[in-house]
């Protein structure tokens, strides 16, 4: 597949951002790996880096986003859609060696965090949680208690998803559905 110039540097910039992180990841490394010169950059970015990186965390934002919605389509319950998001993640922390952070974390909160990038991530973080919401109130859960569960699902990810990068594994990743499900009884049985 062919890529317009735009396309070249957010996925080259998501791409290095994911692995480096925001503050670690030069232009010169994003224009070299989308094999495009500098102006380029500034005519289809004008605010440079921090367009980018907001753009590379919507792709990859998008990205998840899909996978989420996929893990849904033919399941029986809320946690057998969550097992398979975390075996997807889990496969490409293990399989690619660059999806070892979250694309998002890494590059909108990496370090001191602007209040642009902040409202990003939190639009994306939200468009998850919406999935798992409407998901949970698809398999009979309250609107309190779907939103509950939405919000542990993702601090479940997210707090795995480091714990897999400190240990190198990612076994923390594919134990959030059993750690989830215990979660969800409890909210249940409050409910």
């Amino acid at each position: 597949m062919a890529y317009s110039t735009p396309q070249k540097l957010v996925h080259a910039a998501s791409d290095l951002f994911r692995q480096n992180g925001y503050a670690a990841t030069g232009l010169s490394e994003i224009l070299k790996r989308a094999g495009v010169p500098k102006g380029s950059l500034y005519h289809h970015f004008p605010g440079g880096k921090d367009d980018l990186a907001i753009a590379a965390a919507q792709l990859a934002g998008k990205h998840l986003r899909t996978l989420i919605e996929a893990a849904f389509k033919d399941v029986d319950d809320f946690n057998a859609g969550i097992e398979t998001v975390c075996n997807a993640i889990a496969d490409l922390f293990e399989k690619s060696g660059t999806w070892t952070s979250c694309p998002i974390t890494t590059t909108l909160l990496d370090g001191k965090a602007k209040p642009d990038f902040i409202a990003t991530a939190d639009e994306i973080f939200a468009s998850w949680r919406q999935v798992c919401f409407d998901n949970a109130r698809r398999f009979g859960h309250s609107d309190a208690a779907a939103n509950d569960i939405s919000r542990t699902t993702l601090m479940l990810l997210h707090g795995s998803w480091i714990a897999a990068r400190a240990e190198n594994s990612a076994a923390s990743i594919r134990q959030v559905p059993r750690l989830l499900d215990i979660q969800i009884r409890a909210l249940t049985n409050q409910n």
